[in-house]
């Protein structure tokens, strides 16, 4: 590509006519990267995943406490039911003697 000299001034209009012929040399201009919009909105779009995300984890804590807690009752009702069956059978024991 040849060096090209284009004079400019601060006339609006000679800005259009300056612009026309280096769209033509250099093509029009091209965006590579993201715009602001679309910026904000993949930041967006990812906080709202993390939130999702965020809930989903605390829904699985929540259910998972509950089966924890329920195991648990289970657990602790069973171990009862075996201490008052001993007691049972040490007073039924005590007295046969």
């Amino acid at each position: 590509m040849h060096h090209s000299f284009i004079h400019t001034s601060n006339d609006d209009n000679e800005y259009l006519l300056i612009i026309e012929p280096i769209c033509k040399k250099v093509g029009k201009p091209k965006n590579y990267g993201m715009i602001l919009e679309e910026v904000e909105e993949e930041e967006r779009r990812q906080a709202e995943q993390q939130l999702k995300e965020q809930a989903a984890q605390r829904a699985e804590a929540v259910q998972r406490e509950e089966g924890e807690a329920q195991q648990r009752d289970q657990c602790w009702g069973e171990w009862n039911q075996r201490l008052e069956e001993v007691r049972r059978q040490e007073h039924d024991l005590l007295e046969s003697k």
